[in-house]
């Protein structure tokens, strides 16, 4: 079998681009294998400045995009990291839209994570904890 390299970009959305991130929240196939809460908020209007201000504003802490596609550049899902001071490590999440899921996306983006995430100077050795995919 032919593996098949896929084409995929990091896009920071602007804050009129929400309604991707609207989209898989009010999308029960995309939230029953993400965390809820995580996007419980988002169907929540009066929450998208503050919370577009903490994830996409905030590059000292945190790290969060788009995933596009190749050409078309059609959003398929979305990327994040940032440190947890509490439990001193960093997090990340990669959501793939449900209708997308099972086409190579998800290994794709956390390869794209990781090489961002050394390029932004984070720890090689917290990188390779996330790098589990070959």
């Amino acid at each position: 079998m032919e593996k098949r390299i896929l084409s995929i970009h990091f896009y920071q959305p602007t804050f009129e681009d929400l309604w991707f991130k609207q989209a898989m929240a009010a999308n029960q196939e995309t939230v029953c294998y993400t965390c809820e809460s995580c996007y419980a908020m988002l169907l929540l209007q009066d929450k998208w400045e503050k919370w577009y201000e903490l994830w996409v504003n905030n590059p000292d802490k945190r790290f969060y995009r788009y995933i596009t596609t190749g050409k078309s550049r059609s959003f398929v899902g979305d990327v994040s990291y940032f440190y947890d001071e509490q439990q001193e490590i960093w997090l990340a999440a990669i959501s793939i839209c449900g209708k997308c899921r099972g086409q190579g996306y998800e290994a794709a983006a956390l390869r794209l994570l990781c090489a961002t995430a050394r390029e932004a100077g984070i720890p090689e050795k917290d990188i390779k904890n996330w790098d589990f995919v070959k």
